[in-house]
């Protein structure tokens, strides 16, 4: 792809690509590089978009930062409201960013906890795991975004399963990983998600399948 520094860059993009989404809004760990589609590499707070070449028809992730992702979203209409950040480090930090965009926050309708378990879960996928295809963890989070206010179906954390499964992963090894230069992290419980999942296995008669998160 070609750099997307400046709004001309920008706005051909938009006529050379289409289904152009947000996938992720998230802060950036220690030791981790990513590439800036506007030039250099991310130092901090990041978005993660995927868009499909409207002659190809290939799909591209990347990434910018987040006032040129912010840029990119005022010309596509998205509300940069609408994208929920993912911090993974230490609550104290998770409130400090809560204060900081109080505005609207209170007004808006709030995700359950359910939902937040599995947003949580696919960004910590995003991060860990060096996925070679990600649609279906993108319908889902943006399922999810469009959806706010509603619990998710079961199926979505079957499929969540199925994929942590293919990759030899759980939550909590790749978390582990994640950790490791990355402190004070966040304590994550997912035991709503774990037992929501149990219960639908239970009704596919699946009770012995391995839950990996």
């Amino acid at each position: 792809m070609k750099s997307l520094r400046g709004k001309e860059a920008k706005e051909k993009f938009i006529k050379e690509y289409e289904n152009i989404k947000v996938l992720a809004y998230a802060v950036l760990l220690n030791g981790c590089t990513k590439i800036n589609q506007c030039g250099g590499e991310l130092t901090d707070k990041y978005y993660q978009f995927s868009a499909i070449h409207k002659d190809t028809k290939k799909k591209e992730i990347f990434y910018l930062g987040y006032d040129c992702g912010e840029q990119l979203m005022q010309i596509l209409s998205i509300p940069k409201d609408s994208i929920k950040l993912f911090n993974p480090f230490s609550q104290v930090v998770d409130e400090l960013n809560i204060k900081s965009n109080n505005t609207n926050t209170n007004k808006q309708v709030q995700p359950t906890k359910l939902a937040n378990e599995l947003f949580e879960i696919i960004n910590i996928m995003y991060m860990g795991l060096n996925l070679r295809k990600t649609d279906i963890l993108d319908e889902i989070i943006i399922n999810l975004r469009e959806k706010i206010g509603e619990n998710p179906r079961a199926h979505n954390f079957a499929s969540v399963n199925t994929i942590l499964n293919r990759y030899g992963k759980t939550i909590s090894a790749i978390l582990e990983e994640l950790q490791q230069n990355n402190q004070p992290f966040k304590r994550f419980d997912f035991t709503q998600s774990r037992e929501y999942f149990r219960e639908y296995l239970k009704k596919k008669n699946k009770e012995n399948e391995n839950i990996n998160f």
